[in-house]
């Protein structure tokens, strides 16, 4: 989910559109973070910056109702931390992600977290196409 909002306060500085999505419990505080940072933002009519409910561990049909759910990047940080979470990332990006989109996911190592050598390889038999880049310290 979005945490604390950082990566897409960020990233809606440069967007049309932004949507902002964590579990019901963090939504509030995601909207007091985007209001906190409207000038960051620059928002205006024709910028749109929301926040919005979206729980990996319901199916995807369940969450967006009206007008297209596809959208052209996903910036995701620290996703993928427990084994179960690369199962539901890899739906959400399947889901949610239009067949030209990308999406930036920047998770810690393997070493470091569950999950993410699943992730990769769930990505590889979904058919996406991805790059590892590796940090050192």
């Amino acid at each position: 989910g979005a945490g604390l909002g950082l990566a897409g306060i960020a990233a809606a500085r440069f967007a049309k559109d932004c949507t902002l999505t964590d579990q019901a419990a963090m939504v509030p505080n995601i909207q007091y973070n985007i209001s906190q940072n409207r000038s960051v933002i620059g928002q205006t009519d024709d910028r749109r910056v929301i926040a919005k409910v979206l729980d990996w561990t319901v199916d995807s049909g369940e969450h967006f109702n009206s007008g297209s759910t596809q959208v052209d990047v996903i910036i995701g940080a620290d996703v993928v931390h427990e084994h179960w979470m690369a199962e539901a990332v890899c739906r959400m990006l399947r889901d949610y992600l239009c067949p030209c989109g990308v999406a930036f996911i920047m998770n810690p190592a393997a070493k470091s977290r569950a999950g993410v050598e699943e992730f990769q390889r769930l990505l590889v038999e979904a058919g996406f196409h991805f790059s590892a880049v590796h940090f050192t310290d």
